[in-house]
């Protein structure tokens, strides 16, 4: 191959990885600067607005351009990668390894982008007439990005289409009912999946209960917390059985499972199955 047109190759890979980087780091920082903080709405529900829920900073023009940037990065990144293939006699491993770095900048700046564009809990509630779905789980269960981090790989190689269990879940009730749910103090930005609001930590059983009584069924995913089993316990003793589900993602159906059929028939006067095999989904028969 000729001496020039490698050359040529790199100088383009080092121009292209220059701006990649900037742009991905100025992106970046101009998103956390302009959506850090909470506020306050109109418009919350009468039996809410004594715990004065908040919600966290959310925009359609600001998710419009963290997806734009995104899906650029994302072309930067690939176009890299490729350069690196055609100058793969260079040996530059340098260019190849920031082409691989900008490929995953640029699907995390996609999902921030849809992340921003969030429909916030108390805007479901005000224009959603049917009754909502309530998700309790731990905080830990939250997906910051994705599930797993071996998940990375897949939302490199397809950017856009991944989804976490909750964004899944979301999509497969939006016929029954919009999922709301308590969401993460420090979150910046809500996950995708569940809409949220917000409330400090001294009014959330409150909350709760508030949210359970509105809602037409309720689902839980396990968790280890004492919050987890103060909600089961909550759900239990006020809910139909036929309106509870409790959520097996892949992850949880083992070490997670077993706790809830080590202390969960205390709670829910019922013996469960000694394991879910598959099951995606637990769920009750008309009495304990």
């Amino acid at each position: 191959m000729d001496a020039s047109f490698l050359f040529a190759a790199a100088e383009g890979q080092f121009l292209l990885w220059c701006g990649g980087g900037v742009l991905a780091v100025a992106v970046l920082w101009g998103i956390v600067v302009l959506i850090r903080g909470r506020y306050y709405v109109s418009g919350t529900p009468e039996y809410l607005k004594q715990y004065e829920p908040y919600l966290v900073r959310t925009s359609l023009l600001k998710g419009i351009v963290a997806g734009v940037f995104g899906t650029l990065i994302l072309l930067v990144g690939f176009a890299g990668m490729l350069l690196c293939v055609v100058a793969s006699h260079s040996n530059d491993l340098g260019f190849i390894l920031l082409g691989m770095l900008t490929g995953f900048a640029g699907p995390v700046l996609m999902i921030v982008g849809r992340r921003l564009i969030r429909r916030n809990a108390v805007t479901v509630l005000r224009n959603d007439k049917r009754s909502p779905i309530l998700y309790l789980r731990s905080f830990g269960s939250d997906a910051s990005l994705v599930d797993r981090w071996l998940d990375l790989f897949y939302m490199m190689l397809f950017a856009g289409r991944y989804e976490t269990h909750e964004q899944s879940l979301t999509k497969a009730l939006a016929d029954i009912g919009p999922l709301i749910a308590i969401g993460k103090p420090n979150d910046l930005i809500p996950p995708i999946g569940a809409a949220r609001l917000y409330v400090s930590h001294d009014k959330w059983q409150e909350v709760v209960r508030q949210l359970t009584a509105a809602s037409k069924f309720v689902i839980l995913r396990l968790g280890p917390t004492e919050g987890f089993w103060w909600e089961l316990q909550h759900v239990a003793e006020t809910c139909k059985p036929t309106q509870i589900l409790v959520f097996l993602p892949p992850e949880d159906r083992y070490r997670m499972y077993q706790m809830l059929v080590a202390h969960g028939p205390a709670i829910l006067k019922v013996q469960l199955p000694p394991q879910c095999g598959n099951a995606l989904f637990l769920g009750f028969g008309p009495k304990w």
